[in-house]
């Protein structure tokens, strides 16, 4: 069984990967979508089954809410532990993925960044979420 700790060692991992629209590789290139496949994948969790590569840079659909919604555990923020995803909206849609650290911080790939970076979890960003995930068969 994979520990929560594990997911958030493997997204550190990324760090400083520069970003890159549907970017999955690793150490070259990511978007916030491939840091959470890539770390699921790495790990042996459902990345196969959470990836979306065909989605414009501000998707105006569900499609990333159904595959969460279907593949995933939705929890209320508030339990939000090492490893779970949170689902952000800068605008009216849901189009961001992070995962979040448990200390008060997020890891994504930040396009205006230009990379994967770690993140205080700012009362702004705590607006943005619009859900929280958790991985299944981790402990």
């Amino acid at each position: 069984m994979i520990a929560r700790q594990e997911i958030v060692d493997e997204a550190r991992r990324y760090l400083e990967t520069p970003f890159l629209h549907q970017g999955r590789v690793p150490g070259a290139c990511l978007d916030c979508a491939g840091v959470v496949v890539c770390a699921a994948q790495s790990l042996g969790l459902s990345g196969e089954y959470i990836d979306i590569t065909d989605y414009p840079r501000d998707p105006a659909t569900q499609k990333m809410v159904d595959i969460l919604d279907r593949h995933l555990d939705k929890i209320p923020f508030e339990k939000a532990l090492p490893g779970d995803v949170l689902l952000l909206a800068w605008a009216q849609n849901p189009q961001h993925l992070a995962i979040f650290t448990g200390i008060g911080t997020i890891i994504h790939a930040h396009e205006d960044a230009r990379r994967v970076v770690e993140t205080r979890l700012t009362k702004e960003l705590i607006r943005c979420i619009r859900g929280t995930y958790r991985f299944r068969g981790i402990s």
